[in-house]
């Protein structure tokens, strides 16, 4: 009975306030309700202990006593403030200590980290006298501080610039302000990780570049595949080469039209002024995953490019000299390039440690390897000679670009060489003749009038009649 009244009610409210009516009956009951909830959940919840409070230190340096001033009764009488403090107490404590200094980390032992010494940043060696019995590799005397830094200085103090990558000669743009250089190798050898360590990538970030975030810095792209370098990549580095003055005579004007050679003269006079000092070029590797047409093309640029300074051929120190390496110098012998040689991966050599030179050993060896070889190269050419100016450098040049432990090391010496080729930068090492064997010891020059020839036996001759 009582429900129904409450419908009739209900219904006899206006529709807009029914929602209302049934709201405020209803709010009691979910008052109610919520406050049930939140304390069966409290209830339920597990009352974490509250932490500790720390200690505080105070500030004076007698030692605490074992009463608390807490636990003490509080004295009855007042005492007033401008009584003197006891020195009872003061007299008998004992000093303070002196404050302890801070405490520094002690550095942590790396895993695997080698105690061998670190290796010189300019390391080349130079071959020795011919009447040495022992044959075997000289090091080259280091080169001054202000060669190496005006070196640095040419690869790092501006930001390296990506120019171009040609899939054929034809694609090169003429270049005539600034000299080039190009890197030569087998396939994998380190042409590219050798180029980002001498733009100032550090270690193992030299070989792990990629994508375009790689080509946006100004460095060569890296791969693990052999083969990865399927085109001729110039990269700038160095300032900006002051532009060219031309004077009038030097514009040819045509009497009956233009021809093609004025007309490569033309775009010759067109070119821009380049923002680097020299182009560094990164060639496409032969050996594995090689194409013929890579050949062909660099062979081209070989022989025709006129702003080409000089060849920097990469010879892994650990696989030696192979095939490949033979074909690429008799092509630099044949176009008349100046060559230079360094070694890459000799990280990856034995290390040298205390009554054990097994990576000196190992690249003296390496050395008088290619000595032989460009040696035998040589013959066939009357200009293609050692120290020549299109000839062959005899200093080679050692580095470990790649080299996590040691953040790469030669890379300073592979600068040197190259701005030396382009240059940029001129060798200031005062080179000392190495001192000549004894005679006494099976050795020495002696000139061709005072060799002392032995006697030659006279044949017996015997006439009959």
């Amino acid at each position: 009975m009582a429900t129904t009244k409450l419908l009739v009610n209900l219904l006899a409210v206006p529709p807009p306030l029914r929602c209302l009516v049934v709201w405020e009956s209803a709010r009691p009951n979910c008052r109610r309700f919520v406050s049930t909830t939140t304390r069966s959940r409290t209830a339920t919840r597990p009352i974490r202990p509250k932490p500790a409070p720390r200690p505080t230190q105070r500030p004076t340096s007698s030692p605490p006593s074992s009463r608390s001033s807490k636990s003490s009764p509080p004295s009855s009488k007042k005492t007033s403030n401008s009584s003197p403090p006891s020195t009872a107490n003061t007299k008998n404590s004992p000093p303070s200590p002196p404050p302890s200094p801070p405490r520094t980390a002690r550095p942590k032992p790396v895993p695997g980290a080698s105690t061998a010494p670190r290796p010189p940043p300019v390391l080349s060696y130079l071959p020795c006298p011919s009447n040495d019995p022992e044959q075997r590799a000289v090091p080259a005397p280091p080169p001054s501080a202000l060669s190496l830094e005006a070196c640095n200085a040419i690869f790092t103090s501006s930001r390296p610039r990506f120019l171009f990558s040609a899939p054929r000669f034809l694609n090169v743009p003429i270049n005539t302000f600034v000299p080039e250089v190009c890197l030569l190798g087998r396939s994998n050898v380190g042409k590219s990780t050798l180029l980002n360590a001498l733009a100032g990538a550090v270690g193992a970030t030299a070989g792990r570049s990629h994508g375009l975030a790689a080509r946006r810095a100004g460095l060569a792209i890296t791969s693990s595949r052999a083969g990865s370098t399927k085109t001729l990549n110039g990269f700038g580095f160095g300032p900006p080469c002051p532009p060219k003055k031309l004077s009038p005579g030097d514009i040819p004007k045509p009497e009956f039209g233009t021809s093609r050679s004025d007309k490569r003269e033309e775009r010759k006079r067109r070119e821009k002024p380049p923002g680097h000092s020299f182009v560094l070029l990164d060639m496409p590797g032969y050996g594995l995953n090689s194409e013929a047409a890579w050949g062909i093309e660099i062979e081209k640029y070989l022989a025709r490019r006129q702003a080409l300074r000089g060849a920097v051929l990469l010879i892994d120190a650990v696989a030696g000299v192979k095939d490949g390496d033979r074909m690429a110098l008799g092509l630099l012998r044949d176009a008349g390039v100046r060559t230079t040689i360094v070694l890459t991966k000799a990280d990856k050599l034995p290390e040298d440690h205390e009554g054990d030179d097994a990576r000196t050993r190992a690249i003296d060896k390496m050395c008088r390897n290619v000595w032989d070889e460009l040696r035998s190269f040589e013959k066939d050419s009357l200009t293609w000679l050692e120290g020549a100016e299109k000839g062959w450098d005899s200093e080679i040049w050692v580095t470990g670009a790649g080299d996590p432990k040691s953040g790469g090391f030669g890379v300073a010496a592979a600068r040197l060489a190259i701005c030396r080729m382009a240059g940029l930068v001129a060798d200031d090492r005062v080179f000392l003749k190495p001192k000549a064997v004894k005679k006494s010891d099976g050795g020495g020059i002696v000139p061709y009038d005072q060799i002392a020839w032995a006697p030659r036996p006279v044949p017996s001759v015997k006439v009959t009649f």
